[in-house]
């Protein structure tokens, strides 16, 4: 199961070098040893990333690519990759394109423990671009269990899964659900862009159809749930 990759989207953007290093070159050593082991499956995390602003909602796996940062691009390569690797070499690949992930151990750059820890001290909440993004966050135990399936189920070969949670929501909306959640007193400041790539708000959420058709997915954890385990676990971390 293959998640290594730089996904600090400021990072890649300043170095775009060292993303294509790790996430393209790192994808291919691993698919290069796993073909030669014989493994019996791969799976190799994508991203919902692969789709950019997408035209149309909710975004099915056969929505055309758009890509707009160097991470987007790098994952698109990697899932190029991936079924080069399946079609010429036999290896059984799947891929997993996620929207927003959140959990335990989370990296706390990322934006739901960033808004968690922000609240829990009462400091003012910083959402880029007004928090007008739109996705579909999921705890990641939601996430495990689909990759769970993919191991054991030979329809997921050769397939590409999107995965998102079941509630669409903007990221102003979500910060204000973790506020209200931890009972804290934050204010929202509205933040501009990280890049000008990045103006127009990314709204995107997926069509979970094929992952729920195909393996007989359905989820263990709602959003709030989710939240609230993410939450507890930083308040004992802290």
């Amino acid at each position: 199961v293959h998640l290594a990759g730089i996904a600090d989207i400021k990072k890649t953007i300043e170095d775009p070098c060292s993303c294509y290093q790790v996430n393209c070159f790192g994808t291919l050593n691993a698919l290069e040893l796993a073909s030669k082991k014989g493994a019996k499956r791969f799976v190799f995390a994508s991203s919902a990333n692969v789709y950019g602003a997408p035209k149309d909602n909710p975004v099915t796996e056969e929505h055309s690519m758009d890509p707009r940062l160097t991470y987007d691009y790098s994952k698109v390569i990697g899932e190029n990759l991936a079924m080069s690797y399946y079609k010429m070499k036999g290896l059984p690949v799947a891929m997993t394109r996620a929207w927003l992930l959140f959990g335990e151990f989370d990296h706390p750059s990322r934006a739901v423990p960033f808004f968690i820890r922000t609240c829990l001290k009462n400091e003012p909440l910083k959402l880029f671009n007004s928090g007008r993004d739109v996705t579909a966050p999921s705890h990641a135990s939601n996430f495990a269990k689909l990759v769970g399936m993919i191991l054991k189920d030979d329809a997921a070969v050769g397939q590409a899964f999107n995965f998102g949670g079941a509630e669409t929501l903007a990221i102003r909306d979500l910060a204000e659900r973790i506020k209200r959640l931890t009972l804290s007193d934050s204010e929202l400041h509205m933040l501009p862009p990280r890049s000008p790539a990045e103006t127009e708000p990314q709204v995107s959420y997926p069509s979970t159809q094929k992952m729920k058709s195909l393996l007989g997915y359905d989820y263990d954890l709602d959003l709030d749930e989710g939240l609230r385990r993410t939450i507890d676990w930083m308040r004992k971390a802290a």
